[in-house]
């Protein structure tokens, strides 16, 4: 292991500093902006982080693949020792068993 390198280390944690006072500073003006314009949402804080965003994106795409799910039959694999020697049974979920 090295030493870890002392600006690399303030450079985060300069980072961390801006996001926090960027965050407070521009939720305070997004939610004082938009409650003017839009008087319905009169007691709710409307919160902004540089993080958020990415973060929504994330969010937003995993429940677009969720809602675009769509159902596929699929094959189920049993498998029962049979003495003496039968052939394999074939079928679907759902399906009358098939003797292949």
């Amino acid at each position: 292991l090295a030493l870890p390198n002392s600006h690399v280390s303030r450079a985060v944690d300069a980072r961390q500093i801006l996001d926090l006072k960027m965050g407070v500073a521009f939720t305070r003006y997004q939610s004082v902006f938009l409650r003017n314009r839009f008087p319905s949402l009169s007691a709710k804080t409307i919160s902004f982080g540089p993080c958020q965003t990415p973060t929504l994106g994330l969010c937003v795409q995993r429940h677009d693949v969720i809602e675009g799910f769509i159902p596929e039959t699929f094959w189920r694999l049993k498998a029962k020792p049979v003495f003496p020697f039968q052939p394999p049974v074939i079928r679907k979920e759902g399906e009358p068993t098939v003797i292949a």
